[in-house]
Parts: structure tokens; C-alpha cells; sequence
């Protein structure tokens, strides 16, 4: 009755029924855990004489242990844990991407070396260009000179 009547006079709804769900959600979004009708069902009973007796009345265990049944407290909580988890998050991304980073140079030096050694097999049966000095330059065109004359003179001569 409890249950319905919160339903009727305010905006909660129904988020979960049993009671270890309302406390897994009291842990893991407590503004959402204050707009459930049964967690107000449940709080009625523990509170007050209508519940079960378990005996005297003893302080049962906290399921967080940093709110101290403090609502402000408890969104705290949370909101601290859901920056620790972006920053584990950001964290392992991060990580992620160094990683593929190095991945990413080792496959490009991999890539490299395969070229190289691809470059030098098809250059390894080519002759090997040997550049001129200017002395060996200036001697070729002295004997080309000199083997140009000669031909002169011997069309010369066959001329007469």
C-alpha cells in the first residue's frame, strides 16, 4: 500500500522490486535510487515498528561505507566514482593508443627494411657506374681529338 501511495503523491516510479536491487542502485546512481517507490517501501519497514523483528535493534552494515546514509554524501560518492571511472577509461584509451602507435612505427620500419632489402637484390646483378674524374675526362677528349684528326688526314689523303 506503502508503495502505491508514494506512486500517487510524487514522481517515483518503479526501478526495481527487490531489495538487493534497490541497494545496487542506491550504490551505483542514488538520484535515481530517491525517485524509486519500493527503496521508500523498504526504508518504511526498516524503520519503522511495521517491519520484521530481528531482535534489538542493531546497526546492520552500510552497502557504502563513505555515505553514512547521507544523501549528499551519497552523490558524492558516486560522482567521484564515475570520475574514477572516466579517468580509467581515458587511461586505458591512452594506453591503447601508445600501444598502436609503436605497433604502428615497428610495422613501418618492418615495411622499410623490406624495401631496402628488396632495392638492393634488384641492384646486386646491375654493373656498377663508375663516374669519370676530370683527368680521366680531359684524356678521353685529347684521344677522341686526335682520333678525329687522324681520320681527316686519311680521307685527305684518299681525296689526292
Amino acid at each position: 500500500m506503502f508503495h502505491e501511495l508514494m506512486h500517487l503523491t510524487s514522481a517515483a516510479g518503479d526501478k526495481g522490486y527487490a531489495k538487493s536491487q534497490c541497494i545496487a542502485l542506491a550504490k551505483r546512481r542514488p538520484r535515481t535510487a530517491r525517485l524509486n517507490a519500493q527503496a521508500y517501501m523498504y526504508f518504511a519497514m526498516d524503520a519503522g515498528v511495521g517491519g520484521k523483528y530481528n531482535g534489538p535493534r542493531r546497526r546492520t552494515r552500510n552497502p557504502d561505507p563513505y555515505t553514512e546514509n547521507d544523501d549528499r554524501n551519497s552523490d558524492r560518492a558516486a560522482r567521484r566514482a564515475r570520475r574514477e571511472a572516466e579517468r580509467r577509461r581515458k587511461k586505458r584509451l591512452e594506453e591503447d593508443r601508445r600501444r598502436e602507435r609503436e605497433a604502428r612505427r615497428k610495422r613501418e620500419i618492418a615495411d622499410k627494411k623490406e624495401r631496402d632489402r628488396l632495392r638492393k637484390a634488384r641492384c646486386k646483378n646491375k654493373p656498377r657506374t663508375r663516374k669519370e674524374t676530370w683527368a680521366e675526362k680531359r684524356a678521353r677528349w685529347r684521344r677522341e681529338a686526335a682520333d678525329a684528326a687522324r681520320k681527316k688526314r686519311e680521307a685527305d689523303k684518299k681525296k689526292k
